[in-house]
């Protein structure tokens, strides 16, 4: 039989997740285990409806899952969130059907770290070439024609300065992509 049941609490117990649920009143409370697909561990917060089934072993019942009041997902989408105490939102990853995967939110954009810091260190040494041939370069003396015996070239007095820019602090380490 497959039942909706309030949950109280939770805790591990011989190496798995057990919910401890109220069923029938407030005296029926049992201690299932949660079944979770492989590779996920998710403790629930006290007062969540979960899905309550019995098992073929005796005294044993197990916690399917639960009923999730704030569905987003569309067709084909999966995502995977967490909650503080109080419900609220705080993290989460959206694979979209349209391919976008959001994490944790879709106001800007993750970037290719490899590719972002090749473009930008040959801007970097673009950048640094201009300035040394800046700060060497000559020119005529202002008032003076070209040609005649006073007219030697001027060194540049005002200089600029190679690039000090710097993106590695921006690289995630644990967060790849393709």
């Amino acid at each position: 039989m497959i039942r909706i049941v309030k949950t109280i609490s939770s805790e591990i117990a011989e190496g798995l997740r057990r919910i401890k649920v109220q069923r029938l009143g407030k005296s029926d409370i049992q201690t299932p285990f949660q079944g979770n697909p492989a590779g996920i561990d998710s403790q629930p917060l006290p007062g969540l409806k979960a899905i309550h089934a019995q098992t073929g072993e005796k005294g044993e019942p197990v916690i399917l899952g639960y009923i999730n009041e704030e569905l987003l997902a569309q067709d084909g989408e999966i995502r995977v969130f967490s909650i503080d105490s109080d419900g609220a939102l705080k993290a989460y990853v959206h694979a979209k059907n349209d391919g976008i995967l959001e994490v944790n939110g879709n106001a800007d954009f993750m970037v290719r770290y490899s590719a972002l810091e090749t473009a930008y260190n040959q801007l970097k040494d673009d950048f640094d070439s201009f300035v040394s041939t800046y700060n060497t370069h000559t020119h005529p003396v202002p008032g003076i024609t070209a040609g005649a015996a006073s007219a030697t070239a001027s060194v540049t007095t005002a200089t600029g300065s190679p690039s000090t820019g710097d993106i590695t602090p921006s690289k995630i380490d644990n967060v790849k992509t393709n």
